[in-house]
């Protein structure tokens, strides 16, 4: 088996053709990522893309790109991954629909519920002023890796 750095993956998903090829790569990527490293796979029962999690409510993706069930008391976590140029800054514009999806409500088997957490997964660690201050004093709490 052939082990590939993660510069070499990311490099190898930049040359998909279009954003939404690209996007949808790493989503995917982030999805085994979350199910495989120790740390995550410790704490989610189940890493899920937006469009094949069975409480979507038939809604497209629109902010939110990945669900997680956490193991330790099955609540839910929303995870925007945002797959940018290492150079590129990320906005706070490119988060309001996230923050904005991930603070609705839906139905579960055990009834109406809520995301309990929010991740933000990004490949720049560039992020503005405004984008860095959206994380705080969130009602929802946000990670960002």
């Amino acid at each position: 088996m052939v082990m590939a750095t993660v510069d070499e993956v990311f490099s190898a998903l930049r040359e998909f053709p279009t954003v939404s090829e690209r996007g949808t790569a790493f989503e995917k990527l982030m999805v085994r990522f979350l199910l495989e490293d120790k740390t995550f796979s410790d704490r989610f029962e189940t890493v899920t893309r937006w469009d094949q999690w069975e409480y979507n409510g038939g809604r497209a993706d629109t902010g939110i790109d990945l669900v997680a069930k956490e193991k330790s008391d099955g609540s839910w976590t929303a995870i925007q991954c945002k797959f940018y140029e290492p150079s590129s800054t990320l906005r706070k514009s490119d988060l309001d629909s996230f923050y904005t999806e991930s603070g609705k409500k839906f139905q579960t088997e055990r009834g109406e519920e809520a995301f309990a957490q929010r991740m933000i997964i990004s490949t720049t660690d560039k992020w503005s002023v405004h984008a860095e201050g959206s994380l705080e004093n969130q009602s929802i709490p946000v990670q960002r890796i």
